[in-house]
């Protein structure tokens, strides 16, 4: 059985919130051995999320990663230099990983409008 693309833009989604809720329980208290779990998680659940979502959950979660991180942190330098360590790290990710570069190429190369007839890709559900 094939998923529809409506069902993997809910897998990207229900990923996003995973990784936020994993960050949550990051930055929370609790034991080391836990927190290293939740932290670890965190990595290969970003990067399927790169790997299967279409154009507006990547979007979202993406812009939404920043702007909690921004309001979360402490104002003054360590706010600015944690928020563009993220943004260094994510686009090193991006540029480094051919299949999420490539991804990457498609959301930059299709233009902001419904597909028309069969044209699609991975990016586009249609």
């Amino acid at each position: 059985m094939r998923a529809s693309d409506r069902d993997v833009d809910y897998l990207s989604i229900y990923l996003a919130f995973a990784i936020y809720i994993a960050a949550e329980r990051l930055t929370g208290g609790g034991r080391v051995l836990i927190r290293l779990a939740y932290g670890l998680s965190i990595l290969p659940m970003g990067l399927l999320l790169m790997l299967i979502a279409s154009r507006s959950p990547i979007l979202g979660f993406m812009v939404g990663s920043f702007v909690v991180c921004f309001l979360r942190l402490r104002p003054g330098v360590t706010r600015w230099v944690i928020s563009l360590s993220l943004l260094a790290g994510l686009v090193l990710i991006i540029r480094f990983t051919p299949s999420i570069y490539s991804r990457f190429q498609e959301v930059t190369d299709t233009p902001l409008k419904a597909p028309v007839g069969r044209y699609t890709n991975s990016t586009t559900c249609g």
